[in-house]
């Protein structure tokens, strides 16, 4: 029973973490045109077109891309 109520209280402060970052970090950026996923009239098709052509421009270059993703 301990070790149940440890990881509900575990995921709690987990959530109350997340709001709080997501929170800090909504503060700090503007969404606008680029914005895709679930957004009403946007997609993820343009994106994954974008992110392929990118991936193919830099290794034919022969340069590193790294990809970064943020999810709020």
């Amino acid at each position: 029973m301990w070790v149940l109520q440890r990881d509900h209280i575990a995921g709690t402060c987990y959530e109350s973490l997340e709001k709080i970052f997501e929170y800090r970090i909504r503060q700090q950026i503007e969404h606008d045109d680029m914005q895709f996923g679930f957004m009403k009239g946007k997609g993820t098709t343009d994106a994954i077109f974008m992110a392929r052509q990118m991936q193919e421009n830099f290794r034919v270059k022969g340069y590193k891309l790294y990809f970064g993703f943020v999810d709020l």
